[in-house]
């Protein structure tokens, strides 16, 4: 289970470190800074369809969604190429953020980027 700390501006959940390597070895990955684009696409739809599949929780799936980011794009210098993945992953590692906003607006936020995810899945899941 995640841990999750809040503060008014921010909200910190903790990476399910367990599952990331799972996820690392599934993917045949050392370290997902070495993920090349279609492999960062691959996981990204596998941690969507485990997310709709109760295997990973909301909380779960923005923590990876946010490492995947940080991690396999800006650390490794990627965010150049495929600009729509590396926004997505940027989005969908700030819902456990704007699920719990403050206000109606902030938490419509988070059902847009469910949309857009949502939306990226359906198109590269039959791939």
């Amino acid at each position: 289970m995640s841990k999750i700390k809040r503060d008014r501006s921010s909200i910190k959940v903790s990476l399910p470190k367990k599952k990331v390597e799972k996820y690392l070895k599934f993917f045949n990955l050392s370290s997902i800074k070495k993920a090349k684009e279609n492999q960062l696409k691959d996981l990204f739809i596998k941690i969507i369809d485990d997310f709709l599949t109760g295997y990973l929780s909301l909380d779960e799936f923005s923590s990876i969604s946010n490492y995947l980011w940080w991690k396999g794009v800006i650390m490794s210098g990627k965010g150049k190429v495929n600009k729509k993945l590396y926004n997505l992953l940027q989005m969908a590692g700030e819902l456990s953020f704007y699920v719990r906003g403050e206000t109606k607006e902030v938490r419509k936020t988070a059902l847009r980027i469910l949309d857009l995810v949502f939306d990226y899945y359906s198109k590269f899941k039959q791939q």
